[in-house]
């Protein structure tokens, strides 16, 4: 009798399984003609970011979108300065604007503050530069008759010409 039990087992188990999944499958199919209803509010249904943006773009596409952008603007700025202003606008290595970058300018005051600084962090505030003006003779009545030489100690708006 073991022997037969264990035979019937099997399929008795499987038997049931698919009567109890028959009737689960029945009680779903029966809810399915009902119609889903859900709301969508038509204001939140557009996107955020529009789908041809340049913000969608991976990184090396988007720059030189970015850059002529940011080009545009800085014009319109550089425009409205003296003429003799200097401007030189990189990122990453990369130039996006420069006007008279190149030309010898006196330096405005952010750069005197940054070189201030920096000369007080690495000489302190008791260093001196010294300008030495030097001729190989004296002069005569405030008069020199020889070359002058002026030899800078560290001045930055004295150079070589």
């Amino acid at each position: 009798m073991n022997f037969m039990l264990k035979k019937i087992a099997a399929p008795l188990l499987l038997f049931t399984i698919s009567i109890f999944a028959w009737f689960n499958a029945a009680s779903l199919d029966g809810q399915s003609g009902k119609e889903l209803s859900f709301q969508v509010d038509e204001a939140d249904a557009s996107l955020i970011t529009p789908l041809l943006s340049a913000r969608r773009l991976p990184v090396f596409l988007q720059a030189p979108i970015a850059d002529n952008e940011l080009r545009n603007e800085v014009e319109n700025l550089v425009a409205q300065l003296p003429g003799l202003s200097c401007v030189n606008l990189l990122e990453d290595g990369r130039v996006i604007f420069e006007q008279l970058s190149n030309e010898p300018v006196i330096p405005a005051s952010t750069q005197k503050l940054l070189t201030a600084i920096a000369l007080l962090e690495n000489f302190g505030p008791d260093h001196k530069f010294l300008t030495k003006v030097i001729s190989e003779t004296q002069p005569v009545n405030g008069v020199l008759k020889d070359d002058l030489w002026i030899v800078g100690g560290g001045d930055p708006v004295l150079m070589t010409s």
